[in-house]
């Protein structure tokens, strides 16, 4: 977050790998992506895709589907919540996109 110069506003309060933070930094790198396509600056989308993929490859996937899987299976057992559980399906096929995304910008191992 801070080599893409910015910090969540309530840094001192939330932990920065909150799932909402996680969320918020990746809509930021996904707009600033699409700002340069529109704005035909080339050089400035690849350095976003990268930095979209680096993030997604040493930070995100490492925890953000799991806890998606993990609130469902939580949910389910609870006799309230369910609205959660609807919200972590949704995220699970957000990051499956992510991840479709990134996979050709990865470095090949």
């Amino acid at each position: 977050m801070r080599e893409a110069g910015v910090m969540p506003a309530d840094a001192r309060r939330e932990p920065s790998d909150s799932v909402w933070n996680e969320l918020s930094f990746l809509s930021y790198l996904y707009g600033s992506l699409a700002a340069a396509l529109h704005e035909d600056r080339d050089d400035d989308a690849a350095l976003w895709r990268a930095r979209i993929a680096a993030f997604w490859n040493e930070h995100a996937s490492r925890w953000l589907p799991d806890f998606m899987k993990q609130t469902q299976e939580a949910v389910a057992r609870l006799s309230r919540g369910a609205e959660y559980g609807v919200f972590a399906a949704l995220g699970q096929v957000a990051l499956a996109a992510i991840a479709e995304d990134v996979a050709p910008v990865m470095p090949a191992s």
